[in-house]
């Protein structure tokens, strides 16, 4: 494998944009991960070997503290037992190895490997920050290191947060001094509560960027934490934060024109205390939109977990060869015998032994095998027959979990089709795909991204076609629907799957005044429209009754952040109507 990256990183270097080393290439996986493959002679020699999944499924890469290790050694070499390369040559032979699609690392054309984003997140972090830019807040670009790293696992959840502390500093020197205005105040310390260090830092954040960015990185928490504060600890895959788009471009339109949030909190920190207004309220929700978490990929969860499983089932067959009786050690005999009668003795013994030994393994081969024997028929029969059940079930599973997104993209289709959406300067029949991207345009040139749209459109219409006729069975059998797919895609599966990402984990909805738009997956019907100040994107709220005291109150909590076309560039702010919305 060490011998593959050193060929690969060579060859890369006699090739043009042999990695991602182009900062504007990179700002988003399915953005940089390339759709059409370039071949050299490599490819053939190497393709398909999948020898580097055991390097890429290590635990070092889903560490919090490894991204701090990489970006801030001068030097840096990868070890694996007795192998070494140097990092600089490991991620170049990765990236060339991605560019030709050496392994699959996206399928169906939407999927991507969970195996290779620790990988593809961290060098994004690399070349993003490779350039220092003084001018960029210290708030914000501890925001963007904690999305980036909100995957990673660490064994103190609180580590989290400090590991990235670290880059942050190496970025801006000046930060987390006391007399910093625009750095978060961000006190280091194990000694500290882990509900106390992530609701400081989402306080500080909100305060320091002075937006509501942070509100966009919410999952849902046991932790007992306010609504609009973030479990950094928690790494399910949630929706992607809305102050960017599905390419993680930072997005351009502001819904409510660029204001400050001006935010502040209660006096024992547990509310947040917003400026802004109702906007309307949600009547009709559609499905969310998963994202298939397949078990028969290459260094999955799940094929690791069955691969140990089977080993740990195999039988102890030593423990079934009966043992042999020790023999005398007759050598030693004969050397300390003292007359040639005690010689001839031992020699008759030894003779005596000799043949007693053949008839005990002969007895032994014949018959007391026989347990041995009739074990391994059973398990080899065993062998054969559970992955095979485990194999089909796991591949009923994968071939539901993809079928499910498509079953759910028609769904919004009919949803939207339902009712004649009245979302403000937008032709009603452009508004499904404009909310289906979420903003996110090709050159922010809605026309161009309008025709990928409708080619995507296009070619999806065979499965269309195949799950509206007999539902049914691309239920049921839900493998049928895919081979449909594959041959309708046989050419290309369309370049519109990227603009999709920011609506994925959120569902479409529709609001009482009829607009149409892409609401937070946990959303319910009930909940309302908000436009806040420092908002970049309407949020949703929940008016929740709760008992204080005896008494009941109404409660807002924060659910999570939507896209609304048409009042997505500030159309609907007022800022006359604002009023003190507060937040627990």
């Amino acid at each position: 494998m060490f011998a593959m990256l050193e060929n690969l990183a060579e060859e890369s270097k006699t090739l043009a944009n042999g990695s991602f080393d182009d900062i504007q290439s990179l700002p988003a996986i399915v953005d940089y991960l390339p759709v059409h493959a370039i071949k050299t002679k490599l490819f053939n020699e190497y393709f398909p070997d999948l020898t580097i999944v055991d390097l890429a499924t290590r635990a070092w890469w889903h560490r919090a503290w490894t991204v701090q290790e990489l970006m801030l050694s001068k030097k840096s070499i990868l070890m694996m037992g007795k192998y070494t390369i140097t990092w600089e040559n490991c991620f170049a032979a990765v990236d060339h190895g991605l560019r030709m699609q050496l392994w699959g690392h996206v399928f169906l054309g939407f999927i991507v490997n969970p195996v290779i984003i620790p990988y593809i997140s961290m060098r994004a972090l690399m070349n993003r920050y490779r350039l220092v830019d003084q001018q960029r807040s210290p708030a914000v670009d501890l925001l963007r290191l904690l999305i980036h790293c909100r995957h990673r696992d660490s064994r103190d959840p609180r580590d989290k947060i400090y590991a990235v502390l670290g880059i942050l500093r190496d970025i801006h020197p000046e930060t987390l001094k006391s007399d910093a205005s625009d750095a978060p105040n961000v006190e280091v310390g194990y000694q500290r509560d882990v509900r106390e260090v992530y609701r400081s830092m989402s306080q500080e954040l909100i305060l320091k960027t002075n937006t509501l960015d942070s509100l966009g990185v919410c999952p849902e928490t046991e932790l007992d934490l306010p609504s609009w504060a973030t479990d950094w600890s928690c790494t399910d895959r949630i929706g992607s934060p809305l102050m960017q788009d599905s390419l993680e471009r930072m997005r351009i339109t502001h819904a409510t024109k660029y204001t400050k949030a001006n935010a502040h909190f209660s006096i024992d920190g547990t509310r947040l205390i917003l400026r802004g207004f109702e906007v309307t309220t949600i009547v009709a929700l559609s499905d969310t939109l998963p994202v298939p978490d397949l078990d028969n990929v290459a260094g999955s969860k799940a094929s690791l977990k069955h691969g140990k499983k089977s080993r740990t089932q195999l039988p102890d067959f030593e423990s079934l060869i009966p043992e042999a009786n020790s023999s005398p050690d007759f050598d030693s005999m004969t050397a300390r015998a003292e007359s040639n009668l005690a010689k001839a003795r031992i020699s008759v013994a030894t003779y005596t032994d000799m043949v007693k030994g053949f008839y005990a393994w002969l007895r032994t081969r014949l018959f007391s095998n026989l347990q041995l024997y009739t074990v391994i028929f059973f398990y080899l029969v065993e062998l054969c027959i559970k992955p095979l059940g485990w194999r089909y079930k796991s591949l009923d599973k994968d071939c539901r979990a993809i079928m499910s997104v498509f079953h759910t993209l028609f769904t919004w289709e009919q949803f939207a089709a339902s009712q004649k959406p009245t979302n403000e300067g937008i032709e009603p029949e452009d508004v499904y795909w404009h909310t289906l991207c979420g903003g996110t345009y090709k050159n922010l040139d809605p026309v161009k991204t309008k025709v990928i749209f409708e080619h995507w459109y296009n070619v999806l219409e065979p499965l269309r076609s195949f799950v509206r006729n007999f539902r049914w069975i691309s239920r049921i059998f839900p493998w049928i629907g895919i081979a449909v797919y594959m041959r309708a895609t046989w050419e290309t599966y369309g370049d519109f799957w990227p603009f999709i990402v920011a609506s994925q984990h959120r569902r479409m909805g529709r609001t009482e005044n009829g607009w149409l738009g892409m609401m937070p997956g946990h959303a319910k019907v009930g909940d309302v429209v908000i436009l806040a100040s420092g908002g970049r994107v309407p949020l949703v709220m929940r008016k929740k009754e709760t008992e204080v005291d005896g008494v009941q109150e109404k409660r807002a909590l924060f659910i999570g952040e939507a896209y609304i076309q048409g009042i997505m560039d500030g159309e609907m702010w007022d800022e006359q109507r604002c009023e003190d919305i507060e937040i627990w």
